[in-house]
């Protein structure tokens, strides 16, 4: 299987995914990026939850999950179930993107995706 990771002009990770597209990169370091961006994810909900703080988050990574709790915050509970299985993949990549996440993925798994970081029941 191929992996790869897309960059954008600044050189700031903008997608990750398997086949065709982007810089080829090994397993290992697709699933290093994979993780960090599930441990983000992660932060984001909880700083949007109020479960953590900012200083409990790696001062490296701070300002951008910061951001990202700020978008997620102005979005929660903005898209119900009914509502994301309506839209079209690419609407919800969209979303997902505004949410901080570009990812490769089926549209239920996308749609359980924002569920899950907007604190909703996911399928």
């Amino acid at each position: 299987m191929r992996y790869y990771k897309m960059t954008d002009a600044n050189g700031n990770l903008t997608a990750i995914g398997t086949g065709a597209g982007g810089v080829e990169i090994t397993e290992e370091e697709y699933a290093a990026l994979s993780d960090e961006i599930a441990q983000k994810a992660a932060l984001v909900a909880a700083l949007a939850d109020g479960r953590i703080s900012t200083e409990d988050i790696r001062e490296d990574w701070r300002e951008e999950i910061v951001r990202r709790a700020e978008a997620l915050e102005s979005r929660k509970a903005g898209y119900s179930q009914e509502m994301l299985e309506a839209m079209s993949n690419a609407e919800l990549e969209q979303i997902l993107s505004g949410m901080g996440v570009s990812v490769n993925m089926t549209k239920a798994n996308m749609v359980t995706l924002i569920m899950a970081l907007q604190g909703g029941e996911t399928l």
